[in-house]
């Protein structure tokens, strides 16, 4: 839980903060962050727990 939540904050700050930052507009910003954070995450969510029923 607390791996999670790290990675929403940090993505938040670092991530979608810095698209509005460079002036993308907030759906662009989040499609960068879905791209860039929430996918891979969920893909290693789902690899770990594959793993782990193994």
């Amino acid at each position: 839980m607390a791996l999670t939540l790290t990675v929403v904050i940090l993505s938040y700050e670092f991530v979608y903060k810095e698209q509005l930052a460079r002036r993308a507009s907030p759906e662009r910003a989040k499609s960068v962050l879905l791209y860039s954070c929430v996918i891979p995450y969920a893909v290693g969510v789902l690899v770990m727990l594959a793993l782990w029923k193994l």
